[in-house]
């Protein structure tokens, strides 16, 4: 019988959760200022607690002059219509960065937030 194996191209699964911690504490050892919006489980699913518009991004953070607006997803998702919007939105302004990130990007992710 031939052994299955993981595609190369493809790359390993990575969650969500587990990559913002990482960003959060890597940020924060950098000196930004991090706001998440954690969500919590209710009886219908996980519900972010929330009065404005849905699709904010994950993470908001500042540094010195900068202002960073994150959007993370894990390896395969993409941003809902909503997220995408508020990121359009925010990057429109001319005066915030505008990012989605996800695990392959962690390089890149270090390097903004050196």
């Amino acid at each position: 019988m031939a052994r299955v194996t993981r595609d190369a191209a493809r790359p390993r699964y990575e969650a969500e959760t587990p990559f913002m911690g990482r960003v959060i504490q890597y940020a924060t050892l950098r000196g930004w200022l991090v706001h998440h919006c954690r969500s919590v489980w209710t009886a219908s699913g996980y519900k972010t607690p929330i009065q404005g518009a849905p699709g904010f991004p994950d993470l908001c953070m500042t540094r010195l002059s900068r202002v960073v607006f994150a959007e993370l997803k894990d390896t395969y998702s993409k941003p809902t219509g909503l997220q995408a919007e508020w990121l359009a939105t925010l990057a429109g302004t001319g005066k915030v960065e505008t990012f989605i990130w996800r695990p392959k990007d962690e390089e890149l992710i270090w390097s903004i937030l050196a």
